[in-house]
């Protein structure tokens, strides 16, 4: 849930509705501007004592940063009623815990928020445990299929500085014209360019490359780190690839650990498709493509 924060550098965040309107309504779960508020307050409070100093925000910024919020506390709220229709909060190891954290000042909804990263965890767990070289294999074959792609990304803080660039960058020195624009509002901020398969630069990023070419240019789209982004593919390498017979055990527990990652988003994912979720509001459109 850090990622709008870090992203953003983010202090603060109100959006544009009245105080008193009701956001969305996620399985009978009423989310207020207030719940928001505090939701944002508590992770800038942690990414200020991390880094030693209080933050700030361009004001361009917090109505993106409310709205992806908004995003975070809808999803959560969602994965902890699946995990009540589960069974998962009847377990008496987690009573207590979950009555504490209703005291706090969201009431219910941080009990959800609670629930919904105990659950989290517990899928990750069952997976590694559960996982069999079937399983392993069958994702291995979707980590390593097609071509990899080198590919570079250039990340914004708002939507509009991300299409505004895409419109620029005609080609690749277009491109590169605006990797190194001075710092300020509309510079991005530019990730080295890495190698991945198409199935890696979806999962991880956020970024569904399709079948491109050398020099294509792509996006804007709302990366997994919470940015606006867009991209120019720099290489696409066609090799032979590991067969998974020759991966080592060490190799394996974090082929593992990768799957586990896998199955908990494929598990959040189908919690968002079907949550009965009301939107008051706009829907925020980095879950535009799981809620419906």
């Amino acid at each position: 849930m850090k990622r709008i924060l870090f992203a953003a550098l983010a202090l603060t965040a109100s959006l544009s509705c009245a105080a008193a309107e009701d956001l969305a309504v996620v399985d009978g779960v009423v989310i207020e501007r207030k719940h928001v508020d505090e939701f944002v307050s508590r992770q800038l409070e942690a990414l200020s004592r991390e880094r030693g100093s209080s933050v700030s925000i361009p004001d361009r910024l917090k109505q993106d940063v409310a709205t992806a919020s908004l995003g975070d506390l809808v999803s959560s709220v969602a994965f902890a009623r699946a995990a009540r229709r589960a069974g998962y909060a009847d377990d008496p190891r987690l009573k207590q815990s979950l009555e504490e954290a209703r005291k706090g000042k969201l009431g219910e909804i941080d009990e959800d928020l609670l629930l919904a990263f105990l659950w989290n965890e517990k899928l990750g767990q069952d997976a590694i445990l559960r996982s069999t070289e079937a399983d392993l294999r069958e994702f291995w074959g979707r980590l390593t299929e097609g071509a990899d792609y080198k590919v570079k990304v250039l990340s914004f803080a708002t939507e509009d500085e991300a299409k505004a660039a895409k419109a620029e960058a005609k080609d690749a020195f277009g491109f590169a014209v605006i990797e190194n624009r001075p710092e300020g509002e509309g510079a991005p901020f530019a990730l080295e360019a890495r190698v991945d398969s198409g199935f890696l630069w979806k999962w991880r990023q956020g970024i569904d490359l399709g079948s491109p070419r050398m020099g294509d240019i792509g996006g804007p789209v709302r990366a997994k780190s919470g940015t606006w982004s867009i991209w120019i593919v720099e290489g696409v390498i066609n090799r032979p690839r590991r067969k998974f017979e020759s991966l080592a055990e060490p190799a394996i527990e974090v082929l593992k650990a990768e799957y586990a990652a896998w199955k908990q988003e494929s598990v959040l994912t189908e919690v968002l498709r079907t949550a009965k979720i009301e939107w008051k509001v706009d829907r925020p459109s980095l879950f535009a493509g799981a809620i419906r």
